[in-house]
């Protein structure tokens, strides 16, 4: 009896993803939104150094103040914090909606831009045979790094479903909130250094670990 043998296939990233359109201003809404609640938070920690026994009114006074800070950019730590909690690495405050985030990648037969959103239309829908988005949990990825840019890589070998039928040539990926085709807001985007063929005997699409990296600048 003849053995069939497959081969995975080692997806290679062009570079960083970096955040689409819609990424830039999910995270300008939320940064706003967080700010100004840190600028409340810092005014209050200032007042409990100086009069601990003040603590209750001075931050019922601050809050009910509703004190605007404005910004010139974004810090390192938290573009750090973006980061960890775009890809679920950490649960904070970023999730205002509650629930449980989903940090899903995607992968597409044509190179996406920063305007591809989560509907990517026939460039993902015909992908090849048993195809579907790969969530990618919290223990495949490293905490988001410090500097400027903020990146984040993988720390775990990152593997799609194999392919049983039809072929395709993937170009490039987005990460998205939703598991479903055609689905979501594509917070980041990327293409691969060359299109890679997927097949019955080439399958399945694998990123090896360290070889994915998400970046965050401050411009």
């Amino acid at each position: 009896m003849q053995t069939e043998t497959f081969e995975p296939v080692f997806l290679v990233p062009e570079g960083p993803a970096r955040p689409t359109e819609a990424g830039k201003r999910w995270i300008e809404d939320r940064l706003t939104v967080i700010g100004r609640f840190m600028d409340i938070l810092r005014d209050v920690g200032k007042v409990a150094r100086i009069e601990a026994a003040e603590w209750d009114p001075r931050l019922n006074a601050l809050h009910d103040a509703c004190i605007p800070m404005a910004a010139s950019g974004i810090s390192q730590s938290i573009m750090a914090k973006v980061l960890d909690y775009l890809d679920n690495k950490t649960t904070t405050a970023f999730n205002p909606g509650g629930g449980t985030p989903v940090f899903a990648m995607a992968l597409g037969t044509a190179a996406p831009t920063s305007t591809t959103t989560g509907s990517w239309g026939t460039t993902e829908s015909t992908n090849y045979t048993s195809y579907a988005r790969l969530t990618v949990g919290t223990g495949s990825l490293n905490a988001a790094t410090s500097a400027t840019p903020s990146v984040v890589t993988n720390s775990a070998q990152l593997t799609f479903a194999a392919c049983t039928g039809s072929t395709a040539t993937e170009n490039g990926f987005i990460f998205t909130d939703n598991t479903t085709i055609g689905s979501g807001t594509a917070y980041f985007f990327g293409s691969f250094a060359s299109g890679v063929t997927i097949d019955t005997s080439h399958t399945p699409p694998t990123i090896a670990t360290g070889n994915l990296s998400i970046s965050l600048n401050t411009t």
